[in-house]
């Protein structure tokens, strides 16, 4: 890009030289993204899917039109305007994660075709990678400041809530859309517009921290109003997801989220950190509370076999990742593709997980 006097800011950069309609035009798409990407399902807009997929492929190509958008936006100024191409060094190991992905799609021993989107329901192939790779690189190049965080924050947050909020309704048997109250999953399990109990999880698992950083940085009453708010209702769905495994990713990622805090400084108000406490209690209370209609599980019961090294959520995610090393050691340089997991972990499967 050197012949409109453009360049590769190789240390991150305090700033993008690229300015103008396009960044503001691409920045507004990717606070979109985040804030509507959560709530998209076909389903939700009343007409019939295209696919056998209502939840993930909705989102995924809802998502990477916004993306591309983003991207023609952004790269209109640039080459309109000249400027600078923002660099880390997280891009690299990013990239390289979906270039290696590519060749396992291509060398693998399954159809690469079903590798491109991954297994039914979940996205875990090359395409839904790849767009976590693209949404990386734009965001570094029109997210350089401080305000541009801030926006999207609240949008990533507000939408949180918004799911939590549905989920909770659903969980309650409120379901204000009559055809989300039929499941595949356990009596009152909630799962929102994520389509699965697991991966409302682990969508909430990522929010929670977020949630807890925005209040403590926002400046703004009414924000730290819905901060506190997001905290509380993002508590109480998660635990009425009943996924042990999000719990337990949860609490290892506040934990992360703490000492990174304690490390750089970070010192919030005392009111700010009893009014969070509550928040986040009100939300245990809450989920509790809901468990006491007939036919729900118990919820101290699910919570009591999180550590259950035998049969609970920990010792059984020991026996998969006993099978998956074991599928690892068989094929270690491009593995049994994306979106195959299932199938390599049936082909080593321990017997004890099995039982």
């Amino acid at each position: 890009m050197t012949d409109k006097g453009s360049s590769i800011e190789s240390r991150g950069g305090e700033s993008s030289a690229v300015s103008g309609s396009g960044q503001r035009v691409a920045r507004t798409a990717l606070i979109v993204l985040v804030a509507l990407v959560p709530l998209f399902t076909t389903r939700l807009i009343g007409r019939p899917p295209l696919t056998h997929d209502t939840w993930v492929l909705p989102k995924l190509a809802f998502a990477w039109a916004i993306l591309a958008v983003a991207l023609v936006a952004w790269a209109w100024d640039l080459v309109r305007k000249g400027g600078s191409i923002r660099w880390h060094p997280a891009l690299l190991p990013l990239g390289g994660a979906v270039l290696w992905m590519a060749g396992a799609t291509v060398f693998s021993p399954a159809d690469p075709t079903i590798s491109l989107l991954g297994e039914h329901a979940r996205g875990d192939g090359l395409v839904p990678f790849a767009a976590y790779a693209v949404l990386a690189f734009i965001s570094l190049q029109v997210l350089a400041t401080g305000v541009a965080l801030k926006m999207l924050t609240r949008a990533t947050v507000v939408s949180g809530l918004l799911v939590s909020l549905f989920a909770l309704l659903q969980w309650m048997g409120r379901d204000p859309f009559f055809y989300f109250t039929t499941s595949e999953f356990e009596s009152g399990r909630a799962f929102a517009t994520l389509g699965n109990p697991v991966f409302l999880g682990g969508y909430i698992g990522m929010l929670l921290p977020l949630a807890v950083g925005m209040v403590i940085a926002e400046d703004d009453l009414a924000w730290r109003v819905v901060g506190w708010a997001s905290v509380g209702a993002l508590t109480a769905a998660l635990l009425a997801t009943y996924s042990r495994g999000a719990w337990v990713a949860a609490i290892v990622g506040m934990s992360l989220f703490a000492f990174l805090a304690w490390r750089i400084g970070v010192r919030p108000a005392r009111t700010s950190i009893l009014v969070l406490g509550g928040s986040a209690v009100g939300g245990v209370l809450l989920a509790w509370a809901g468990t006491l209609r007939e036919g729900i599980p118990s919820l101290l019961g699910r919570l009591a076999s999180v550590g259950n090294l035998s049969g609970g959520s920990v010792g059984e995610r020991m026996l998969i990742w006993r099978g998956t090393l074991d599928a690892i050691s068989a094929r270690p340089l491009f593995g049994f593709a994306p979106g195959r997991f299932r199938e390599a972990f049936q082909l080593y499967r321990p017997a004890e997980h099995a039982e």
